[in-house]
């Protein structure tokens, strides 16, 4: 079940309270995120399979999310995860980038 509700912190640049979007559990699966602005949002315990495109997530909070599945690692700029999901987004990097993974000749 997804719940969507507001979380309320201090703004480093305004340096004032701030309202932002905080979801729990949310899935967002074959979903589009396009020219959103999700700085500062919270994402705990959602699961990515989303194309984000254009979106400003810097401060955006995704640790403990499934990001295995996102497109648009780009978008991400600024945003906060943990070591594990580094590997999550290893698999997005070459995804998106259409890298060829290749053995060094001996």
């Amino acid at each position: 079940m997804c719940w969507v509700g507001w979380c309320y912190g201090l703004d480093s640049w305004l340096g004032a309270l701030t309202k932002r979007p905080w979801f729990v559990g949310c899935s967002f699966k074959e979903a589009e995120i396009i020219g959103s602005d999700l700085r500062g949002a919270v994402f705990d315990d959602c699961a990515f399979a989303a194309d984000i495109k254009n979106t400003k997530m810097s401060g955006a909070d995704l640790r403990g999310s499934d990001l295995s599945n996102l497109s648009g690692l780009a978008s991400l700029h600024g945003a906060k995860v943990t070591e594990i999901q580094l590997r999550q987004l290893s698999e997005v990097m070459i995804r998106d980038l259409d890298l060829t993974i290749a053995e060094i000749p001996l």
